[in-house]
C-alpha cells in the first residue's frame, strides 16, 4: 500500500484533534486518542508532531487559517456594499452550522486551556 504524502497525514492527524477537542474537551487530546481517532499508531503522530503541544499548536492553526481564508473572500471584495460585507464576514464567524460550531469550540477550548 503506497504512503500517503505527509501533508494529508498532518491534515488527518489535525483533524481527528480538532474532532476530539470539539466534541470532547482538550483533556481528551492525548497522543494516544489521536492515533487512535486518525487509524495511525502513536509513531505516525510522534514522527509528525513530536510533542502534544506541537499537535495542539498545529491543529489550531488549521482552524485558525481555515477561518482566516474564509474571510479574506468577501473582505476581498471591492465592489461589494460595507453592509453586505459586515453580514457576509458575520455568516462566516458565526457558528451556524457543523464546521463553524466545531471550530468554534476548538477556539473556547484553545483560550480556556492553550497548549
Amino acid at each position: 500500500m503506497p504512503r500517503s504524502p505527509r501533508g494529508n497525514t498532518r491534515d488527518q492527524l489535525t483533524a481527528a484533534l480538532i474532532e476530539l477537542v470539539a466534541g470532547e474537551g482538550m483533556d481528551r487530546a492525548s497522543v494516544r486518542e489521536v492515533a487512535t481517532a486518525a487509524g495511525v499508531g502513536i509513531g505516525t503522530v510522534q514522527y509528525h508532531f513530536p510533542t502534544r503541544r506541537d499537535l495542539l499548536t498545529g491543529a489550531f492553526e488549521a482552524v485558525v487559517h481555515g477561518v482566516r481564508d474564509r474571510l479574506a473572500l468577501p473582505a476581498a471584495r471591492a465592489d461589494a456594499d460595507p453592509a453586505a460585507t459586515v453580514v457576509a464576514i458575520l455568516r462566516e464567524l458565526v457558528p451556524l452550522d457543523a464546521p463553524r460550531r466545531r471550530e468554534a469550540a476548538v477556539m473556547v477550548a484553545f483560550a480556556a486551556g492553550g497548549p
